[in-house]
């Protein structure tokens, strides 16, 4: 008698035990074993870490533009790195060069052989969406080309957890949203309250996981969409700020772009 009144407390105290253990996780919303999906502070120190350890990229690219059902592709050979600076040197299908652009600091030159002209201004977004056909801020491009956040976004905004991912809300009304899977930045989202300005989506990781193959940017509001292939890729090279300039052949004209 005295040994099944022992056993009987035994499963009693054991389905307390379960009671209290499944009470706690009722008020997760995430997968199983209680844990959410994005570890806040986890995930800080990856994407710090990423904004120090890649310095600068240079990559082969096809790139494929689609704005309202009007479709362009070119082949483009970029150079970013972390001082803002970015160039890009677009061919045609037949391999011809068509453009290029350079941008160092608030500096931009735009070569057009077409016209035999060289640009010069400053690197707005206005000029920007000039020559790339992207409405977007010279930093919010080359941190997207290099998978990281603008600087001053990681290192001043206190990012608050979703989720699959980290919110980074600025005073604005602007925010910038992840989506985390395998401590891997899988999209990018910036929004100005409720609107989506845009997505950056990253897929076809190389087995480092240092940088991704396939990138889509979309643009909702203007009703296009930018994807890029990448053929080769190198990060973390030396580039001299030599490398970024640019020597259009002699002949060319130089046409300040305030005079447009």
């Amino acid at each position: 008698m005295l040994v099944r009144k022992k056993r009987w407390l035994q499963l009693l105290l054991l389905g307390v035990v379960i009671a209290v253990l499944l009470a706690g996780c009722a008020g997760i919303s995430i997968t199983p074993g209680c844990k959410s999906s994005v570890d806040k502070d986890e995930m800080l120190l990856l994407l710090k870490n990423r904004q120090q350890r890649i310095s600068s990229l240079s990559m082969l690219t096809r790139v494929k533009l689609n704005r309202k059902g009007k479709k362009w592709s070119s082949t483009q050979a970029l150079l970013i790195d972390n001082h803002r600076r970015m160039r890009v040197d677009m061919l045609n299908f037949f391999g011809q060069l068509t453009m290029q652009l350079s941008v160092v600091g608030t500096k931009l030159q735009a070569y057009i052989p077409t016209e035999k002209l060289c640009y010069n201004g400053l690197a707005t977004n206005n000029n920007i969406e000039r020559f790339t056909g992207l409405p977007l801020a010279v930093d919010d491009l080359i941190a997207l080309l290099l998978e990281k956040l603008p600087p001053s976004v990681l290192e001043t905004v206190q990012p608050v957890t979703w989720e699959h991912g980290l919110i980074f809300p600025l005073d604005s009304g602007a925010s910038y949203k992840l989506t985390i899977v395998d401590q891997r930045v899988h999209e990018v989202e910036y929004r100005i309250n409720s609107y989506v300005v845009y997505q950056m989506r990253y897929t076809g990781f190389t087995q480092n996981n240092l940088y991704s193959r396939h990138l889509k940017l979309q643009f909702p509001m203007d009703e296009m969409e930018v994807t890029l292939s990448v053929d080769d890729a190198q990060l973390n090279q030396h580039l001299s700020v030599a490398q970024f300039a640019l020597s259009p052949p002699v002949g060319t004209v130089e046409k300040a772009l305030s005079e447009l």
